[in-house]
């Protein structure tokens, strides 16, 4: 049933054994951090309503500017500043911060993120919020 081992056998298992336990110690901690920071992960989800909001650093005149300048807006990339400029140019100027609302991409939502960052215009009810001056 059981065979004694001999010293020699005995001798090889623990070298075998001395040469594999580290590596299969740190692979062990190595899923064991993996692991550990998924969970983290799924259980801390960003919450982009937590980070702090932006204040403008500068005041973008959205009669004027070009595309280039209107993509520097938070929410503004390529196409919607190009779609800007294409209504302006279609349209006239813009009369009312409200007005960009009528392009395509632009909802409520995204341009709550940037009507900080446009100087107000003649007919927005809305009083400044800074120290920027229509010219």
């Amino acid at each position: 049933m059981f065979e004694p081992k001999t010293l020699h056998q005995v001798q090889q298992a623990e070298a075998r054994l001395v040469r594999w336990l580290p590596l299969v110690l740190v692979w062990l901690i190595v899923c064991i951090v993996c692991i550990s920071g998924v969970r983290v992960a799924i259980n801390r989800p960003l919450n982009q309503q937590t980070l702090p909001p932006q204040t403008p650093d500068f005041c973008v005149d959205i009669n004027n500017e070009s595309a280039g300048e209107l993509m520097l807006l938070p929410g503004v990339g390529k196409t919607i500043a190009q779609r800007i400029v294409k209504f302006r140019e279609t349209h006239g100027p813009f009369t009312s911060i409200q007005q960009l609302n009528r392009i395509a991409g632009i909802s409520h939502k995204t341009l709550n993120r940037f009507k900080d960052f446009l100087l107000p215009l003649k007919d927005d009810k809305q009083q400044p919020t800074d120290s920027y001056q229509t010219p």
